[in-house]
């Protein structure tokens, strides 16, 4: 879900769609030129290990994403998306390389297999619809309320007042 948010507030930032499709593009990179690699780290190494370090590396680049919500600091989010699909790619292989000895036989392994396909299939068909559903709704105020109040953190900052809420029925 994260993708389609980020291309809205790139897009709402910039008003360009070379730069989503730039941003696009940072993502994808790493699943084609990386993943095969990964996966014979993941058969060699610590499955464990790599799986732990590649969500830690993940959380820590979305909490990065965080602070790219300006055109001047957009070219964040570049570096931090090519990260986050390289953890992911670091991750997919361990995960499914670990699979087998977590269910154990032939059978179940192959329900197991199924369950997980799925699972992720659904995940990258409901995340973004559910995305687009709530920022058509207006729903999309966690990005922005987030970059609102993460300088206020600081104690040096200065207040930022929040824009005037809307109630339901009003137009405009």
């Amino acid at each position: 879900m994260y993708t389609l948010s980020l291309g809205i507030l790139a897009y709402e930032i910039t008003g360009s769609a070379t730069v989503v499709a730039v941003l696009t593009f940072a993502r994808l990179l790493p699943y084609a030129a990386l993943m095969p690699f990964f996966g014979i780290l993941a058969d060699r190494g610590d499955r464990k290990v790599v799986m732990i370090v590649a969500d830690l590396g993940r959380s820590a680049c979305m909490f990065g994403l965080l602070f790219a919500g300006t055109e001047g600091r957009l070219w964040i989010a570049y570096p931090l998306v090519f990260l986050a699909t390289t953890f992911s790619s670091l991750f997919k292989p361990a995960m499914s390389a670990t699979l087998p000895a977590i269910v154990g036989d032939e059978e179940r392994l192959a329900q197991a297999n199924g369950i997980w396909t799925q699972m992720d299939s659904v995940s990258f068909v409901l995340g973004p619809a559910l995305g687009g559903l709530l920022a058509l709704l207006g729903a999309g105020v966690g990005v922005r309320d987030q970059r609102r109040f993460l300088p206020h953190l600081r104690r040096d900052a200065p207040p930022h007042p929040l824009p005037a809420t809307r109630n339901v029925g009003d137009r405009g």
